[in-house]
């Protein structure tokens, strides 16, 4: 698999997560540290902004995945979803 092409879908993955944020976390001082989406089920997918990773959380806010600019799983999930006509 292609590294750029695998950077290139995270990056805009993160762009539309921070186009439609509507949620945020904050730490202990109020600095945002993530921003993302809460999904209808309670889950929600972040982006953390001090250390570049895409997360999904479960409606606990447990976190269930992670990504960052170097994982192929995203290219392999896209492919599946296009492959699968999702």
């Amino acid at each position: 698999m292609n590294k750029l092409e695998v950077k290139k879908l995270f990056w805009e993955l993160v762009n539309k997560i921070e186009d439609c944020s509507d949620a945020t976390v904050r730490n202990d001082a109020g600095v945002v540290t993530e921003r993302g989406i809460e999904l209808p089920n309670g889950y929600s997918v972040m982006f953390g902004l001090d250390d570049g990773v895409v997360r999904i959380y479960d409606d606990k806010q447990f976190p269930i995945n992670a990504f960052n600019e170097e994982n192929e799983t995203l290219l392999v999930l896209k492919e599946l979803f296009e492959y699968l006509e999702i």
